[in-house]
């Protein structure tokens, strides 16, 4: 969907190309800001700060934020009301040891942990959810599933 669009607007292709240099992996959700969140100020042609937005990417490129974190300054940034604190607070923000927290629910719930073993991919989503609450939302989901097929080997 995202592909389509930016192949059919050369405005909104120019602006995923000033900012996806760099940042590979990140291709898909580059997609989705410039073809859904950014639309609106590029058909405009309002002013659209990029460097600000490759600040906020190269965070969650460098695991300094994590998505829920990007969501907030993508935004903050969308409402005028970013600013470098507002950036500098999240990437600083306690660092959070995901894999202390994910081993000590592995071993406080052996039950989901043979699930796995016995190929239950859904169980994984349980542990994913005692991280999520335990670190208030600033894991990453993602990081939390290959955290956990490491720690299962």
């Amino acid at each position: 969907q995202a592909a389509r669009v930016l192949s059919e607007d050369v405005d909104l292709y120019n602006a995923y190309e000033k900012l996806i240099s760099n940042f590979d992996g990140l291709e898909s959700i580059v997609a989705n800001l410039v073809t859904n969140q950014l639309k609106p100020n590029i058909e405009s042609e309002k002013e659209t700060n990029f460097e600000d937005l490759r600040k906020i990417l190269k965070s969650l490129s460098e695991k300094k934020i994590s998505s829920n974190q990007f969501k907030t300054l993508i935004d903050s940034f969308l409402k005028g009301e970013f600013n470098e604190d507002k950036l500098n607070e999240s990437s600083s923000s306690e660092q959070i040891d995901v894999k202390a927290v994910l081993e000590k629910a592995m071993q406080e719930n052996p039950g989901p942990v043979q699930q796995i073993k016995d190929g239950k991919d859904s169980a994984k989503m349980f542990f994913v959810g005692i991280v999520m609450r335990e670190t208030k939302g600033k894991a990453d989901p993602n990081e939390v599933k290959e955290l956990l097929d490491e720690l299962i080997k």
